[in-house]
């Protein structure tokens, strides 16, 4: 039903994509975090003594350095074998982005502060990464390391994946409460895990942008935003990513009675297939969404013909395909 809700909104109320928060996005991604009961599980690989250190000009505040992605990693329609890293907690497609982009926006899709390119908000703000020690606390880094799967991770064991991982990071306003360590695994099929295993009042206190976003950011998906408390370490945030399923060639709609609501659908099939017809009325927000099943053993040609009773006028009306098991 949260599917087909979020169908609607896109389909029927365009300009509500932007408050949808939890997705899907018309692309397919959608988020979740481990405090969730289905939620993804928290795991933290330190990478910080075994991966490739990423060295920042201007000791790691507002800067951004290139990093290869071996597997790719298919995002918002573009599949990157490189990807920036910047210094303020974001990854972005666009391989010029110097990193500068500090000023993290209100919500997500936004058209960056500054920069572009299709983004990863892993932790957007204005922070500073400890290179060298020169602050108080433990010295920190930007590191990356690759791999071919990830055996004992909960999220995803058997597919490729490159992390980046924020060591020791603060927040350009002040080192009022400490450093924080966050990450970003990127994997071969497009899913995201992000991991935040530790945190002092700086990162709990902090208003943070977390969220993904094309690189024209006219769909995307947020987390939070500028708002205090909304993640609580040890915690986990998954953007997972479900291609969407094509609607098929309607090749007759038609109204039988209007009194009635009767409608009859012809549409393209293939022997043997599960259907759905979704369809949403007009007005009817008590029962947004008429779903009519059709099973397989009712497919039999090639043109498959199901009358049902409808609204004649409909926001959408869609037929896909359903697996049979």
């Amino acid at each position: 039903m949260k599917a087909s809700l979020a169908l609607f909104s896109f389909l029927a109320l365009s300009a509500s994509l932007l408050a949808i928060t939890n997705g899907p996005d018309s692309f397919g991604y959608s988020v979740t975090d481990s405090n969730e009961p289905d939620g993804p599980a928290f795991h933290f690989i330190d990478i910080s003594t075994t991966g490739s250190r990423i060295f920042f000009p201007n000791t790691a505040d507002d800067s951004a350095q290139t990093v290869q992605v071996p597997a790719g990693f298919p995002f918002y329609g573009e599949t990157l074998s490189n990807i920036r890293v910047s210094a303020n907690g974001y990854l972005s497609s666009d391989l010029n982005d110097v990193g500068d982009d500090f000023s993290n926006r209100p919500t997500v899709p936004s058209q960056p502060f500054r920069g572009g390119g299709s983004r990863i908000y892993a932790l957007h703000d204005d922070l500073v990464v400890d290179e060298f020690g020169d602050f108080p606390g433990p010295a920190g880094g930007v590191f990356s390391q690759s791999f071919a799967s990830l055996p004992e991770h909960p999220f995803k064991s058997d597919t490729a994946v490159t992390i980046i991982q924020w060591q020791n990071a603060f927040h350009a306003t002040g080192l009022v409460s400490g450093k924080f360590t966050f990450q970003a695994l990127l994997f071969a099929d497009g899913n995201i895990y992000l991991s935040y295993p530790e945190s002092d009042g700086t990162l709990q206190s902090s208003r943070v942008t977390v969220g993904i976003q094309n690189a024209a950011a006219t769909v995307g998906v947020l987390y939070s935003a500028k708002t205090i408390g909304t993640i609580t370490a040890p915690q986990a945030i998954a953007f997972t990513y479900e291609e969407p399923v094509p609607p098929l060639v309607i090749t007759d709609f038609a109204v039988i009675d209007a009194a009635s609501g009767e409608a009859s659908l012809t549409f393209e099939s293939t022997i043997g297939s599960a259907y759905v017809i979704e369809s949403s009325p007009t007005l009817d927000f008590e029962n947004p969404t008429t779903t009519v099943n059709i099973p397989a053993s009712e497919v039999t040609t090639e043109l498959t013909t199901k009358t049902f009773v409808a609204t004649e006028n409909r926001d959408f009306i869609r037929v896909r395909e359903v697996p049979t098991s």
